[in-house]
């Protein structure tokens, strides 16, 4: 019998399941009444904003101008590096109609 057959071959371990039965675990680490909340949920406000201007412009007025979480993600960007688009993405609504007026400028 070559090795590829004895590898193929099926042995019965022991009649007993290794696996535990727990039923029902209450314990720590499971929580049912929290829910994590999404991406989704923490960036409920977002705009696709198309620039010339260095991220690291924008990211700075971000920063100084915020009063809840973003980000900032690149979308798309052209052959020359130069033109780009970001998906900009708010916690809080006022922080986009800020961000709005200042760079719609």
């Amino acid at each position: 019998m070559g090795w590829f057959q004895v590898w193929l071959k099926s042995e019965k371990r022991s009649g007993r399941d290794r696996r535990l039965k727990i039923e029902h675990y209450d314990g720590p680490g499971r929580r049912q009444s929290e829910r994590r909340l999404g991406k989704r949920r923490i960036w409920p406000f977002g705009i696709l904003y198309k620039t010339r201007e260095p991220i690291s412009y924008i990211e700075t007025w971000l920063e100084f101008n915020c009063r809840g979480r973003w980000t900032m993600r690149l979308a798309d960007l052209d052959d020359n590096l130069v033109d780009k688009s970001l998906k900009v993405m708010f916690e809080f609504e006022t922080d986009k109609t800020e961000f709005m007026r200042f760079f719609s400028t």
